[in-house]
């Protein structure tokens, strides 16, 4: 069986993804990336070559199985049940994902924009120039991410709202962790929540805070903000407006108000 982390970069998947694929059933993939190239990235490289297309759409179909096959390999060799890839940007390639992998199943990480922006924002500053040049290319990037979700097959993926993990962590990992322990039929109580322990996305001095601490061994969930509010201003909110307003409505229509507040905290896609 196969798990599929995914979201918007800076969404929490590389957080909710460690702890998933902290289990001892689990092969790590991490990011792999390997789905994405395979589905996404040479396709779109070499549409333009003028080799043809029956010989380049065979090459696409050879590569994805590859990509397939050494996941499941990894898996098998490691006598794991399930493999977990942690790729947010699988989530653009969800539509193929989800007819390739029969099995699969898919937790989405649904974040409001404006946490995705800013953090965005502060990516692009450390040297990532995907994550946008221009204030208005991160808030299109989110949008981009979030406008696949209606493409995820409705019976095998769970949204969480990383906005109510931040808010209220213990119930959401909880949840999560009974939801993936039923779905692959392992031990809900192995999970290791020492990933929680890690400050995400950002590293150094103002890195960001973790949502675990330790306390006499064990490890406590502790709330923590959800994106660094005073930082949001209605300037920002205007020239975000016209690229993630769609969007947003779309986001809200379909889970309610599940991916910008708390609870519900866990829910199926519908």
């Amino acid at each position: 069986m196969r798990l599929f982390i995914l979201g918007a970069p800076r969404s929490g998947t590389t957080v909710v993804g460690a702890f998933l694929a902290s289990h001892p059933k689990c092969f790590d993939l991490g990011e792999f990336l390997g789905f994405y190239m395979a589905y996404a990235q040479v396709p779109s490289l070499m549409r333009r070559a003028p080799s043809p297309l029956p010989v380049k759409e065979g090459f696409f179909d050879r590569l994805a199985c590859s990509a397939r096959a050494f996941a499941d390999e990894n898996r098998d060799e490691a006598s794991a049940a399930f493999w977990c890839d942690q790729t947010p940007w699988n989530l653009l390639i969800a539509e193929q994902l989800a007819r390739d992998l029969a099995d699969a199943i898919f937790v989405l990480l649904v974040r409001h924009y404006r946490g995705v922006i800013l953090s965005l924002r502060r990516s692009y500053a450390d040297g990532y120039r995907w994550a946008g040049r221009e204030f208005h290319e991160s808030a299109r990037l989110w949008a981009r991410f979030y406008d696949c979700v209606e493409l995820l097959p409705a019976d095998r993926t769970i949204v969480l709202s990383y906005d109510a993990l931040c808010a209220d962590p213990e119930p959401n990992v909880a949840r999560l962790e009974r939801e993936i322990g039923r779905r692959f039929g392992v031990d809900p109580t192995l999970f290791d929540r020492r990933a929680f322990l890690e400050g995400h996305a950002r590293q150094g001095p103002d890195r960001r805070q973790p949502m675990g601490v330790e306390d006499g061994g064990e490890v406590r969930l502790q709330p923590i903000p959800p994106y660094e509010m005073e930082k949001w201003t209605q300037g920002m909110e205007i020239a975000a407006s016209p690229y993630v307003s769609k969007t947003h409505a779309m986001l809200s229509d379909r889970f309610g108000q599940i991916y910008a507040t708390h609870p519900p905290l866990v829910a199926e896609l519908h």
